[in-house]
């Protein structure tokens, strides 16, 4: 599946900068920054087992969370622009990203 996102095979973003009419590898390396969680995920689930349901309720429900919580934060800081706060690279935000 990464293989759709990553340079320079990067099938799906190829062939989505053929119908835009864009740059194929500046496509892919924006489709590689935007999907780069994706990377973390494997060991993620390595790390602590309870984001594949192996553990107690509780570690189950703080470790979704906050796993959630990274995604959200990490793609915020890749794209610069978080949800209720607006774009983090100008204003008062600034720091934040």
């Amino acid at each position: 599946m990464v293989s759709f996102i990553t340079p320079p095979v990067a099938l799906a973003a190829f062939s989505a900068a053929s119908i835009a009419r864009a740059n194929p590898i500046m496509v892919g390396l924006e489709s590689m920054r935007m999907g780069s969680v994706m990377y973390f995920i494997p060991f993620m689930f390595v790390l602590d087992p309870a984001l594949i349901l192996r553990g107690s309720l509780t570690q189950i429900v703080v470790a979704t969370g906050t796993a959630a919580l990274g995604v959200v934060l990490v793609a915020a800081g890749l794209q610069g622009y978080l949800l209720g706060l607006g774009d983090l690279r100008g204003g008062p935000f600034t720091w934040l990203a």
